[in-house]
Order: structure tokens, then C-alpha cells, then sequence
């Protein structure tokens, strides 16, 4: 909690995004906010237990962007995760079993 993380890995896919755009930032408040490909996200979190996570009351700013398709899958994504895992600098979010997408440690 309270860093920034950079979207690296979508659907075992690798992704690079530019500047701002899709990253997570988990308050040791357990609130959550992010970016997309061009509208902000924000909810809350919390995590049960070790390894488990569960992200609540999200939303979004609605500006149409560039790509609105993969902004939407994005936040569906994020939504639906279930649980995590910390390795280094690396956070990976998962939906049961399945690896969902990955986070890389972002610079300030």
C-alpha cells in the first residue's frame, strides 16, 4: 500500500502505457485510485487475508477515450480480481486461479 503501480502485463500479454495512464494506487487507507487510458479510477479495497483482496464501490470518470475498449476492459479486470501476490517489485492480481494482469513498481 501507498505506491504507485504501473500496468505492465495484461491477459499474459505484455503492455506498455504512457506517462499516467493505467496504474493502481492502494491507500493505506484502503482506498483505491488509478488511471485508465484517459478517466480516473477510485474506490476502495480491503484484504481479508494474505493473498486475498477485494475491491469495492469502484468507479470512474466516464471521458470517451482513444481507446475505450481496452480502458473498459481494464477496469472490468481490476474489479473482478479476488486475490494477489507481491513478488519484488511486481504485484499480480488474479480472479480465483487465473492470472489476470500485472503491476510493476512505478518511479516518481
Amino acid at each position: 500500500t501507498g505506491v504507485t503501480w504501473q500496468l505492465v502485463e495484461l491477459e499474459g500479454r505484455s503492455f506498455a502505457a504512457a506517462g499516467e495512464s493505467y496504474t493502481l494506487k492502494l491507500g493505506v487507507d484502503g482506498k483505491l485510485s488509478g488511471m485508465g487510458d484517459c478517466n480516473r479510477l477510485m474506490g476502495g479495497f480491503s484484504n481479508p487475508k494474505s493473498g486475498e483482496i477485494k475491491f469495492n464501490q469502484l468507479g470512474s470518470t466516464r471521458m470517451m477515450c482513444p481507446n475505450q475498449e481496452q480502458e473498459t476492459k481494464f477496469m472490468r479486470l481490476v474489479e473482478s480480481a479476488d486475490g494477489y501476490k507481491i513478488d519484488g517489485n511486481t504485484l499480480m492480481l488474479f480472479r480465483g486461479d487465473e492470472y489476470i494482469m500485472a503491476f510493476g513498481l512505478k518511479r516518481e
